[in-house]
């Protein structure tokens, strides 16, 4: 299995993240046709080779159509135009259409929608508004669309199929944002980061980005000091300033895999490229009350499925067995909501590998109003549709007609 390994000692961007991967192979004009299937304004992406305490890296740049290509920065990038993207404010909803719709692989779909809506709930979770309220300038929203979808596609075209952070540098001082001078890390920066293993250097710079970090956060199957592997290529992605003290660089390493960073199970010879954790715990004295609000809270926490299943206990009380699968990184996350929100005394932790299918989200148009529709397939043969239940909910609570309608 080919991992990434990402070496934070300088902190994230999400331009760092580009300028890591381009250095360590991939194609430019690949990249560029994958971000030309996203219905964006016109844009420069601007690639440089650069030095940083003597370190040879890559610079990526998005700046504006209009803005001037700087002269004799031998840089290599050409103008990105869709020709039929609005301007203006983006709102995160809006975001996540662009990438829905757009011509790009399910996978890089989820993934870059995933990573959006955690950064769009971080965001809002600090400033106390619903993340669809969360939104964008343009070139803003055009620089972490790239940022995302060129990280994820990226991966993709190098053929990595899991990805390692190490410890994160956040850097420290102050930041100054639209809200005023904050710290850092960033409100929403520490949101993001919250269950991984973060430290500073010191110093007044801002290290780690939110979107570096909702990238590298979402993605990462777990964090080590330097996961067994095979290094085969090796890439130094720029931040935007030089520090003569200390290189101001993303690494990232690509290889195969050892058996220390990936387990992998042995049935029927099958190696599961998703390695997920399932938590189980069994409750015989909790309020019936509670189970919904556990639910939900666990979700929150990162918990991408809970089921509750009857039980009987010890001296032939009743009770619930709770299970919630999560992702690695999501683990501590999970476990101290499970913990604090039952009366749980204790958790069984299981790693197990997950099979699941291709899964995209589309909009159906009826005559009630648009309804999202989940849809599955396997090796790109549609497999299940099955409409969203809320959305059906809420259509027949205004129209009055049967939800089975």
């Amino acid at each position: 299995m080919k991992i990434a390994y990402f070496e934070c000692f300088s902190g994230a961007g999400g331009d760092m993240i580009l300028g890591a991967l381009l250095n360590a192979g991939l194609e430019q004009e690949k990249l560029e046709r994958e971000l030309h299937r996203l219905s964006l304004p016109a844009y420069h992406l601007l690639v440089k080779p650069v030095k940083r305490c003597g370190l040879a890296g890559t610079s990526v740049r998005v700046i504006d159509s209009k803005a001037k290509v700087p002269e004799g920065a031998n840089y290599k990038g050409e103008l990105i135009t869709s020709g039929h993207a609005a301007s203006g404010e983006y709102t995160m909803p809006r975001l996540q259409e662009i990438i829905r719709s757009s011509g790009l692989t399910s996978g890089v779909k989820e993934k870059a929608g995933r990573i959006l809506g955690r950064l769009a709930a971080a965001e809002a979770q600090r400033h106390g508004v619903i993340p669809e309220e969360v939104h964008l300038h343009e070139l803003g929203a055009v620089d972490t669309l790239v940022d995302i979808v060129g990280a994820v596609a990226g991966l993709e075209l190098l053929g990595v199929e899991e990805v390692w952070i190490s410890a994160m540098n956040v850097g420290a001082g102050e930041v100054i944002t639209k809200h005023g001078r904050l710290p850092v890390p960033a409100p929403a920066t520490l949101e993001l980061i919250r269950g991984f293993q973060v430290y500073s250097s010191g110093g007044d710079k801002e290290l780690l980005t939110p979107t570096g970090a909702a990238i590298l956060t979402t993605l990462a199957a777990g964090q080590d000091v330097f996961p067994m592997m095979t290094p085969d290529a090796v890439g130094y992605g720029a931040g935007e300033y030089d520090d003569p003290s200390a290189p101001n660089l993303l690494r990232v390493s690509l290889g195969e895999a050892g058996t220390s960073a990936v387990q992998n199970l042995p049935i029927q010879g099958l190696d599961f490229k998703e390695k997920v954790a399932v938590l189980e715990t069994d409750i015989d004295d909790m309020n019936p009350e509670f189970y919904p609000w556990l639910r939900e809270r666990l979700g929150d926490a990162g918990a991408v499925d809970v089921t509750f299943m009857s039980i009987f206990m010890k001296k032939g009380r009743p009770g619930a067995r709770v299970t919630a699968i999560c992702s690695l990184d999501a683990v501590s996350r999970v476990s101290d909501m499970l913990l604090g929100e039952s009366t749980s005394l204790g958790i069984r932790v299981i790693q197990a590998g997950r099979i699941t299918l291709e899964r995209d989200i589309q909009i159906a148009e009826t005559p009630f109003g648009p309804v999202r529709l989940k849809i599955a397939a396997c090796g790109g043969k549609i497999t299940n549709v099955a409409p969203e239940f809320e959305d059906c909910a809420k259509l027949a609570r205004e129209s009055g007609r049967p939800i089975k309608e």
